[in-house]
C-alpha cells in the first residue's frame, strides 16, 4: 500500500493532527471503574462522567485519499491531562514535524513550548488579545527596550491597525477575504513570534482565526494545515460508530486504555484499507458509491461467516470447563 506523508513548506515538515474526545460513562460505578473523569457531551449538552481520550495522528495520503494515522493516544481525568501525555509522549522524529490543533489545544502554554523543528498551528480564540512587534527605540532614549507593541484583536469586527497581507479568494459563488498579521506575540510570551490568518467566509457567521509558529509557511499553505485537523476527528468518529469505543465495556486503567486504544487503531487501518479499495456500494440502490471505513466495515460484517469458518478449518473443538476458586 503506497503511502504519503502530507509535507507543507519550505522547510517540507510533515503534519500531524491532536485532538480528544469524550467516551460517555454515565452509568459507570466510580469506585469500579478508572480514568474517570468530566467531558462535555454535545448529546447531554452538559458535562458528564467519561472517559477522555487524546489521539496523536498522522496525515498522509493514501492514493490520494487523506487519511489519519493514529500514532499515540493517552487517557486522563481532563482533555487538558490527556492532551498534555501526548505531547509528553511525542515519537522521536529526525523530520521537522508541525502539529495541527484547536482553540483548546492551541494554548499560550503550548504556543511557548513550540520549537523551531515541533511547530504549531491551531485555531485561535475570537476574542483573543496579541501584541504586535515594539517600535525600535529612538537613539538616545532612556530605560529599557519595549516589550509590546500596539494591541491587536484578530477576531474584532474591525481589527486594528492594517494587516500585513489582505486578499481575497474565489470559493464557488463566495469571496472570501483572508489577511494576515506577522510577527505578533502574546503578552505572557513576547519571545514566542506568531502568524495569524484570518478568513472571513459569508457561509459562516463567525471568522476563522489561525495562529502559527511556523512563519515559513505561506498564507495559503496555514489554512491548508489547520485544515488537516480533521483526519483525527474522523477517527474518533469511526472509532465510536464502528469499532465499538464509545461502549468499551472496561474498567482498569489498563483495560480501559487498551480498549480505546484498539478501537482507534482499528478505525485508522478501515480507513487507511478503504482508501486503497475500489468504491463500496451498499446495494443496486447506491449509484453514488464511494469508499469509507463504514462501508469497508459493513462489508467484512457480512462475510464474518465466512471468515470464521476459514479461521477453524482443520480445528478440533475443544470443552472448556470452568476452574473452581481454591
Amino acid at each position: 500500500m503506497p503511502v504519503e506523508p502530507v509535507r507543507l513548506g519550505s522547510e517540507r515538515r510533515t503534519v500531524h493532527a491532536i485532538d480528544s474526545s469524550t467516551v460517555v460513562r454515565l452509568r459507570a460505578n466510580k469506585a469500579r471503574c478508572a480514568l474517570l473523569g468530566k467531558g462535555y457531551c454535545y448529546r447531554a449538552q452538559r458535562a458528564v462522567q467519561a472517559n477522555i481520550v487524546a489521539a496523536l495522528t498522522t496525515v498522509v495520503l493514501i492514493r490520494g485519499i487523506r487519511v489519519g494515522v493514529v500514532r499515540r493516544t493517552r487517557c486522563g481525568a481532563t482533555c487538558q491531562e490527556a492532551v498534555a501525555q501526548v505531547f509528553a509522549d511525542l515519537p522521536e522524529s529526525p523530520e521537522k514535524r508541525l502539529f495541527s490543533v484547536d482553540a483548546g489545544i492551541a494554548t499560550i502554554e503550548q504556543f511557548r513550548a513550540a520549537t523551531m523543528r515541533e511547530a504549531l498551528v491551531g485555531r485561535l480564540r475570537k476574542n483573543v488579545t496579541l501584541r504586535r512587534a515594539p517600535h525600535p527605540k529612538r537613539p538616545g532614549k532612556r530605560g529599557r527596550p519595549a516589550l509590546h507593541g500596539p494591541v491587536l484583536h484578530p477576531g474584532a469586527k474591525r481589527p486594528e491597525g492594517r494587516p500585513d497581507e489582505d486578499t481575497t479568494l474565489r470559493i464557488e459563488d463566495r469571496e472570501v477575504r483572508v489577511r494576515r498579521w506577522r510577527n505578533l506575540h502574546f503578552r505572557e510570551a513576547p519571545r514566542t513570534f506568531i502568524d495569524v490568518v484570518r478568513v472571513d467566509d459569508p457561509a459562516y457567521k463567525r471568522p476563522l482565526v489561525i495562529g502559527t509558529t511556523a512563519r515559513e509557511l505561506t498564507t495559503a499553505e496555514i489554512r491548508i494545515a489547520y485544515g488537516h485537523r480533521w483526519p483525527v476527528e474522523t477517527n474518533f468518529y469511526v472509532a465510536q460508530g464502528t469499532c465499538a469505543m464509545e461502549m468499551p465495556r472496561a474498567w482498569s486503567a489498563t483495560a480501559v486504555e487498551r480498549r480505546m486504544s484498539l478501537a482507534l487503531l482499528a478505525g485508522s487501518l478501515l480507513k487507511a484499507i478503504a482508501a486503497a479499495c475500489g468504491l463500496l456500494p451498499m446495494g443496486p440502490w447506491d449509484l453514488k458509491a464511494v469508499s469509507s471505513a463504514g462501508r469497508l466495515a459493513n462489508h467484512l460484517a457480512l462475510q464474518a461467516g465466512n471468515f470464521v469458518a476459514l479461521a477453524l478449518n482443520g480445528l478440533v473443538p475443544r470443552t472448556y470447563r470452568k476452574i473452581p476458586e481454591a
